[in-house]
């Protein structure tokens, strides 16, 4: 399987990615990686003003307000820690930024936005996020949570859809494959809520 851009997904035919529909960078939407070399598709990725992401690290969370470490001010910009050592200004604004633009800025000025919450600690998030109702994941249910099936076979991811995976996947998943596919591309299955009964 091809390995996923930073902020573009793969196609679902092994070779070509599209990039997120807020990506502000140089080249197309849709981009063929297929078939070339690590080195050419590091040069490509560059030139689309992204790059691939290492082996196990997590992806980075850009609607942050500021890269990782970095303090929000009163005004909104952002400070740099005591300790950056980077080329880059101590204290910068990242308001009206796309995606895109952090992400040369960041790899430009040697810092990272925080990671992005593993699926697993949203769950919990959610779970302990009110006392008075509990998230059961509803896998019955052929879509995650705000796809919709289209054609009859397939759900499509939503506009805003920021995973790592392609943007249609078939509706007749086993549980154990929707579980992966969760897991593994940020698409949550949606919850059921049930109030608890008084005893």
């Amino acid at each position: 399987m091809l390995a996923n851009k930073s902020g573009w997904s793969e196609s679902g035919d092994g070779e070509t990615c599209s990039a997120r529909a807020n990506n502000q960078g140089a080249c197309a939407k849709t981009m063929n990686f297929g078939n070339l070399s690590p080195l050419e598709k590091s040069k490509r990725a560059s030139e689309c003003g992204t790059e691939f992401a290492c082996t196990g690290e997590a992806p980075q969370e850009f609607s942050a307000a500021c890269p990782a470490l970095w303090n929000e001010d009163v005004d909104h910009s952002c400070l740099a820690p005591v300790d950056y050592v980077g080329p880059c200004v101590g204290r910068k604004s990242f308001v009206g930024l796309t995606v895109g633009q952090k992400s040369v800025w960041g790899r430009s000025c040697m810092v990272k936005w925080p990671a992005r919450l593993a699926l697993i600690d949203v769950r919990k998030l959610e779970r302990a996020g009110s006392s008075s109702a509990s998230c059961q994941i509803d896998y019955s249910s052929h879509c995650p949570d705000g796809w919709t099936v289209i054609d009859g076979h397939d759900c499509m991811a939503p506009s805003g859809y920021e995973g790592s995976c392609g943007l249609a996947v078939h509706k007749s998943l086993t549980y154990r494959q929707k579980k992966a596919f969760e897991d593994a591309c940020n698409a949550p299955w949606p919850c059921t809520r049930k109030s608890k009964t008084s005893k």
